[in-house]
């Protein structure tokens, strides 16, 4: 199954989601499988975001983080982290550091700040990059 953001789903796969909330227009849905996926489609069942959450041997990790470009900014990512920590309260962060993790923060760095400030993630359980 392709999650990509951009793609459109079929109602036919939806269904075999499980919703977890909705967020203005924005539906939020969580796959159930490995790696887990949390994903949010707009009315047309566009996926307009996408974070991946495999299973590591440390535990569940945040590995990737995508919005939809033009949508950046309307809490879409914050929406779909704030379920995550609804459904495991606690979960890996990606690593500032390459070398020691199975997963890089990259671009996603300012955001995880900015959930750290807003209090979506907090210290403990999470740990605030550095």
């Amino acid at each position: 199954m392709n999650l990509e953001i951009g793609n459109t789903l079929t109602t036919t796969k939806l269904n075999k989601f499980e919703l977890l909330t909705t967020f203005g227009s924005y539906r939020i849905f969580l796959l159930n499988q490995d790696p887990l996926f949390i994903i949010a489609v707009d009315p047309a069942n566009l996926i307009c975001g996408c974070f991946d959450f495999p299973e590591t041997e440390e535990g569940i990790q945040l590995a990737h983080m995508y919005v939809l470009g033009h949508l950046k900014g309307q809490r879409i990512g914050t929406a779909i982290l704030t379920e995550a920590v609804n459904l495991w309260t606690v979960f890996i962060l990606p690593s500032t550091n390459k070398n020691d993790t199975y997963y890089f923060i990259g671009n996603g760095y300012g955001f995880i700040q900015s959930c750290f400030d807003r209090g979506v993630l907090t210290e403990p359980p999470f740990k605030r990059p550095e």
